[in-house]
């Protein structure tokens, strides 16, 4: 049964805020365990070159790890940066969410003058752009997680993050998604 159908934008801000909770909830604490398995090797060769200080694969190695653990620590800098930098093609962009008593959908609408362009098949012929399927969050998934902030509702699983900004919700709608996505934190 259908609960609520809207229609919003998003700003490039909410998105990123939504991006950053993503990754304190699914990525932040795998990012960390990686770093600490260069830093145990690490250890052992400083320990080895503090013994013998002519080791010199001993020297190499600690190189190595170090920068293994600092392009470990930095690659989550990186991927921030180029999703912001990605986010200027989709600025525009309409979203409508459905939800319902089982999961919370939400696919992009084409504008009309968009669906006018066609695809190029491999022999040259033109067909029309591939329907765009909605993305789905089911609120029985083992990884489903809702996060409310004060200024937009992030619904993620480990493979799917959907952001709903607040800023152009009624009161009906934001106690309505509230209600039905039950946030797990704060």
């Amino acid at each position: 049964m259908e609960k609520l159908k809207l229609t919003y934008q998003i700003k490039a801000e909410e998105l990123m805020e939504g991006y950053d909770l993503y990754y304190k909830a699914f990525r932040q604490k795998f990012t960390y365990i990686k770093a600490a398995i260069f830093l145990i090797p690490l250890l052992l060769f400083l320990q080895q070159v503090w013994m013998d200080p002519y080791y010199t694969l001993g020297w190499v190695c600690i190189i190595i790890c170090i920068g293994a653990i600092y392009c470990i620590l930095a690659m989550p800098k990186l991927e921030r940066r180029n999703t912001e930098r990605a986010l200027s093609a989709i600025k525009d962009d309409s979203y409508q969410l459905v939800l319902t008593d089982e999961n919370l959908s939400v696919s992009t609408i084409i504008p009309e003058e968009d669906e006018k362009y066609l695809d190029v098949n491999s022999d040259g012929t033109l067909r029309p752009l591939p329907e765009i399927r909605p993305t789905v969050v089911g609120f029985k998934e083992k990884s489903y997680r809702c996060v409310e902030t004060e200024k937009i509702f992030s619904v993620m699983t480990k493979e799917v993050s959907l952001v709903i900004p607040k800023n152009n919700l009624s009161v009906y709608e934001k106690e309505t998604l509230r209600d039905s996505l039950k946030p797990s934190e704060k």
